[in-house]
């Protein structure tokens, strides 16, 4: 499902603040905002707006490895990082 950048940035940024709670899946949430990382990146948008969303995801990842040890992830989220 495509989403206008602006609430795909929060969406980004909401999943962000689920895997720094841990709450819920966090290999999901992580997944989720890949794909939508992954819909910015191939957007249009300009760089400074890429700054947070990206920002938010690469903390996701980071609080992972803290809580669960890295992962192997999809190819994916890797190609994001």
């Amino acid at each position: 499902m495509k989403f206008p950048l602006p609430v795909t940035t929060a969406l980004v940024h909401i999943l962000a603040v689920q895997v720094e709670l841990e709450l819920g899946d966090m290999d999901q949430n992580i997944e989720e905002m890949a794909d939508l990382c992954d819909e910015l990146l191939n957007s249009d948008i300009s760089i400074q707006f890429l700054s947070n969303p990206i920002t938010d995801f690469a903390g996701a990842i980071r609080v992972e490895f803290k809580v669960l040890e890295w992962r192997n992830h999809s190819e994916k989220v890797t190609g994001c990082l």
